[in-house]
């Protein structure tokens, strides 16, 4: 009889939850190998079947189940830079998904199954940390983590990997701070610091309160320290030759590092992109969260000026806000469009996202050019670290002018430099001794087969140690004292 895994999610901001089904990709081998898979996510619009082995169970919040994410956070995206005061949010705003599942009964049906497995978005981990924490209470079921970004400053320091903060890109990158990165830079390096220092106490004081609360009401102790002390390790969607050289250690695995099989195109989109007319296909999507209805007024208007005038071109627009007008013929606009299926396509030339993982990943994949237009969270990040690696140009969301779209998209597509180095690094993504999907899954079931003794023999010492210890403040108090009794 297989075993038991279950993979527990969060919230993301704007009704959607940040499990998306794309992601089930990584659970299908360990459903191949005769497992049963079960992913559980507290979400308000359902996600629908994931197939292909893996099980799909939900707490739908209704319409009148009010939360702080149906708020204004649309304008965030826009308007504001990311930092990490922002990071108690979604904690809070997971708690109230939290509370409103407690009575559901999928997620009675959860908490009474003796699941071999938990694997859990870490996070924001309010409420999938204290379900994790309490299954292993009440069953003892064995922890692990998965992680879908690289690692924040504050849980490297929970995994005892010592990473020196200033010499890569800042976890919280600006949107003004994409264009470059210099080490050398002392302001650079100093906001940076202070970015660290927030960090700390949002995660580990004030976001940590949510977790203690939700264990609370399992009966359970929750907070980051517990869950990482409890983890047997970390599966990794981040791959690990995009960023800058850092240190890893024994418990975190690379999962991420696969590419996603096209379909064929629906008649009516092959028809449209494969016009011999046309120099290629630019295709555009922005991800779900981006709400076009709260952007600066102009900025649409700015768009469709400049989209109109690539009449060369053949253009797909993922686009979900206000109805447009006055759109000429070369141009697309669809409320949803097979991303991996278009990108994939020989006509396709230029893939202008907003530079989330899963949109990175696609178009290394597909061998596509990129232009970046970073809003939120990691994407900023992300796009600076392609910038460097010469994949993709970048444009700042409070400098979207005519001129400077034209400039950029026609930068990209006129320079070959950048396919080629998709190119290159599309090799260097796909180069593993061994699957990566494959390598994850089976360190899936050597988790199920581990006990907590086994973890003192490959889980890093480092996690034990004080900030006093490690920053050797005792060390140095002791070396002054005994100065001071010399002399």
């Amino acid at each position: 009889m297989g075993s038991q895994c279950n993979l527990t999610t969060n919230l993301h901001e704007r009704q959607t939850a940040i499990y998306s089904p794309s992601r089930k990709d990584t659970q299908i081998p360990l459903a191949s190998y005769g497992n049963n898979v079960t992913i559980y996510s507290m979400v308000r619009k359902s996600l629908g079947p994931l197939g292909r082995g893996v099980h799909n169970l939900e707490c739908v919040l209704s319409a009148d189940q009010k939360t702080d994410d149906t708020m204004s956070v649309d304008k965030v995206f826009w308007f504001l830079e990311m930092a990490p005061e922002m990071f108690e949010s979604p904690h809070s705003i997971g708690f109230q998904y939290f509370e409103f599942c407690l009575d559901n009964e999928i997620f009675k049906r959860i908490m009474r199954t003796s699941f071999d497995l938990v694997i859990l978005d870490e996070m924001f981990s309010t409420a999938q940390g204290s379900i994790a924490l309490r299954l292993r209470q009440k069953f003892g079921s064995k922890i692990a983590t998965f992680t879908t970004t690289d690692l924040s400053s504050a849980f490297s320091m929970h995994r005892g990997i010592s990473r020196n903060p200033v010499i890569s890109p800042n976890y919280y990158t600006k949107g003004y701070d994409m264009q470059s990165f210099d080490v050398g830079d002392f302001w650079g390096r100093l906001k940076t610091m202070r970015d660290v220092i927030a960090e700390q106490y949002i995660i580990n004081i004030a976001a940590n309160r949510w977790l203690m609360k939700a264990g609370e009401l399992l009966n359970t102790t929750s907070s980051y320290r517990e869950l990482f002390e409890t983890s047997y390790g970390t599966f990794m969607d981040f791959p690990s030759r995009y960023a800058y050289p850092a240190s890893y250690c024994s418990s975190i695995i690379h999962v991420g590092e696969h590419c996603q099989e096209p379909n064929e195109l629906p008649p009516d989109l092959r028809k449209f992109v494969e016009d011999p007319n046309s120099k290629g296909t630019i295709y555009i999507a922005f991800g779900s969260i981006v709400n076009w209805r709260v952007s600066p007024p102009e900025v649409i208007a700015i768009f469709l000026n400049v989209l109109n005038s690539l009449t060369s071109y053949r253009i797909i627009f993922s686009y979900g806000g206000p109805e447009v007008k006055d759109i000429k013929p070369h141009v697309k606009i669809l409320a949803w469009a097979p991303q991996n299926d278009i990108l994939a396509h020989n006509k396709t030339i230029l893939f202008f996202t907003h530079g989330g993982l899963k949109s990175v990943k696609e178009g290394v994949c597909t061998n596509t050019a990129m232009l970046f237009l970073p809003f939120f969270a990691d994407q900023p990040r992300n796009a600076l670290f392609a910038r460097e690696l010469g994949i993709a140009g970048v444009i700042y969301k409070k400098n979207i002018t005519v001129e400077e779209l034209s400039y950029k998209i026609n930068a990209v597509l006129t320079n070959p430099s950048y396919g080629l180095r998709t190119h290159k690094l599309r090799r260097q993504y796909l180069d593993h001794v061994v699957d990566p999907l494959d390598y994850g899954s089976r360190w899936a079931l050597r988790f199920i087969k581990l006990n907590d003794h086994h973890k003192v023999y490959y889980k890093n010492r480092g996690r034990l140690l004080s900030w006093i210890s490690f920053l050797y403040l005792d060390a140095f108090a002791g070396l002054s004292l005994l100065f001071i009794i010399i002399s």
